[in-house]
């Protein structure tokens, strides 16, 4: 597998994943005020949202520095 390609496969990965947790961090803490689970999963949507349209740059970041790493690391 080419360097470029780890890279952008492990950033995009860690993308998601800081994705997932806002959504689930929004999800528990909604779920816990309002005990309406239909309620919370429409927020933590909205909040996973809400999260990548705003640290969109962090996640360009994110995925520069692991192709950083990627080409630093190949063989």
């Amino acid at each position: 597998m080419p360097w470029y390609t780890k890279g952008l496969l492990w950033g995009g990965i860690t993308v998601i994943v800081l994705l997932l947790a806002g959504g689930a961090y929004q999800f528990f803490v909604t779920f816990q005020r309002t005990k309406n689970y239909a309620l919370a999963g429409e927020w933590a949507l909205q909040g996973a949202v809400k999260l990548g349209l705003v640290f969109w740059p962090l996640a360009l970041l994110l995925v520069l520095c692991a192709l950083g790493l990627a080409w630093w690391q190949r063989k």
